[in-house]
């Protein structure tokens, strides 16, 4: 079933009026009521004045004396038939006025919110756009808003607790690009009293530009006691949702990006995707990911144009280079390590993935990412009967099941 949200003039005059009537700083249950309708539904329903999530953190020194901050959801749409989105539509759902670097944004449930829900397993992708004088930055960042407890790793279950997602430092603020700052003026020009709001940020969509591309792209490492009978099988299958940094460039499809933050990227594969790893391998784990520029053809965005990972397949593949070797020589001097006898299996990784840096370099952007463990990411280390008593343990200082790589020695 394809999705689709669209943002039509009505909508923007009704999100105009609505910042011009309640001013920058009103509360966010009433800047959800004037989201952006989806599909026929008139207008975006406020399910509860309760936060679902509360978004914090500071956009760093502000160039004028005050900023508008307004908080989107990313809502992808047309989807083709590899179901990958030909276009996506940020959706305001909150905003605030702030006079200082820092901001606490509560985020109410919503028919908008709710969609973005269903269709990343429960984390939903926000985008924080801040625009003060006539420069702006932005950050994006997933949130775990309703994730299943049995699909959930454990750092996803301690922020859905918290209800508070704490935001990582932006990029400086830099100016407006002229087709932003026309956006921006004829933004402004559709509310009646435009002076009294001198920053109303409008709606961005995003449209695809040029074809998708493929790359093979690290999502985790493994490490097999030089052992016989020890093996490990990474999964990697169902549903598996990489944590993945995207780009934004002011107007070179090819190159000049800048970081835009991090991103969910949610697949539904259709098959098991894993690799057995035998006696002694010590290799990355690499998935083929799918990769799509996006164009502003309006200039409403925070850049002209977008990269983003939109999909992966279900086939594990070793990667090249090496991962360093476990940092205590071996896991027996791990205060968490655990012997690992025959006959045996151990699969209790419930942890955050190890983010790496550099995992796939597309049209000039370097990419970073993480893959959390749970029920369809996981490691499946085997201990065929006969073999000799070996070690697990995980990072210095974590739990074995907690931590973003496990290790297997002989000592």
């Amino acid at each position: 079933m394809r999705i689709r949200a669209t943002i039509s003039a009505r909508d923007r005059s009704a999100w105009n009026r609505l910042i011009k009537l309640s001013g920058a700083a009103a509360a966010s249950a009433a800047l959800v009521a004037a989201a952006v309708p989806l599909g026929a539904a008139p207008a975006d329903a406020l399910i509860s004045t309760r936060p679902a999530v509360t978004l914090a953190g500071s956009v760093g020194a502000l160039p004028a004396a005050s900023a508008t901050v307004v908080v989107d959801v990313n809502v992808p749409t047309d989807l083709n038939s590899a179901g990958d989105p030909q276009q996506i539509n940020e959706v305001p759902v909150a905003s605030a006025t702030i006079t200082s670097s820092g901001f606490s944004i509560p985020v109410p449930a919503s028919s908008t919110l709710q969609q973005a829900e269903q269709q990343g397993h429960g984390t939903v992708n926000f985008t924080v756009m801040a625009v003060s004088g006539s420069d702006l930055t932005a950050e994006g960042i997933p949130a775990p808003i309703d994730v299943s407890p049995a699909a959930a790793n454990a750092a996803q279950l301690a922020t859905q607790a918290a209800g508070i997602v704490q935001m990582p430092a932006f990029a400086a603020f830099r100016p407006m690009t002229a087709t932003q700052a026309a956006a921006m003026k004829a933004s402004n020009s559709a509310a009646s009293d435009s002076a009294a709001t001198p920053n109303i940020i409008p709606p961005c969509t995003w449209k695809a530009y040029g074809s998708q591309y493929n790359d093979l792209t690290r999502v985790g490492e493994v490490h097999v006691a030089n052992t016989s009978g020890l093996s490990d099988t990474f999964w990697f299958r169902h549903q598996n949702d990489e944590t993945i940094t995207f780009g934004y460039s002011a107007s070179d499809p090819d190159g000049n990006w800048t970081g835009g933050g991090t991103i969910s990227l949610t697949n539904t594969l259709s098959a098991n995707g894993y690799h057995t790893f035998g006696q002694g391998a010590v290799d990355y784990a690499d998935v083929t990911y799918y990769y799509q520029r996006y164009h502003d053809y309006i200039g409403e965005c925070p850049g002209s144009y977008e990269i983003l990972a939109v999909g992966s397949a279900d086939v594990v593949n070793p990667g090249t280079n090496t991962p360093p070797v476990n940092p205590y020589g071996g896991c027996k001097n791990d205060p968490y390590g655990i012997a690992f006898s025959s006959p045996g299996g151990w699969d209790y990784d419930v942890g955050r993935g190890q983010t790496y840096s550099g995992i796939a370099t597309v049209f000039g952007f370097t990419f970073g990412g993480s893959d959390g463990f749970n029920t369809d990411v996981e490691h499946d280390y085997t201990a065929a009967s006969g073999a000799a008593t070996t070690w697990l343990c995980g990072s210095p200082g974590d739990e074995i099941t907690n931590s973003p790589i496990i290790y297997n020695t002989t000592g």
